[in-house]
């Protein structure tokens, strides 16, 4: 995984539903920091997803680039 990609957080804590789905700021080794986060998450905890219109509004507006390269999916 790589900066930009948006990622579903399998084991999300349920206070933090709501950055469930969230963008990866961040990656040094095997874990990620993901916007609005300041620790690191293990990426064996992140699934790749889509972003939805709302979260692509939103980075065109703040000029955050989106790195989902869905051609390569398939190798995680």
């Amino acid at each position: 995984m790589k900066v930009g990609n948006f990622v579903y957080w399998r084991t999300c804590p349920g206070h933090l539903s709501a950055f469930q789905r969230n963008q990866i700021v961040e990656v040094r080794g095997d874990r990620a920091r993901l916007r609005f986060f300041r620790d690191f998450i293990a990426i064996a905890d992140l699934e790749l997803t889509n972003p939805g219109e709302g979260e692509q509004i939103f980075c065109k507006r703040y000029g955050t680039p989106i790195t989902n390269d869905w051609d390569d999916y398939d190798d995680w």
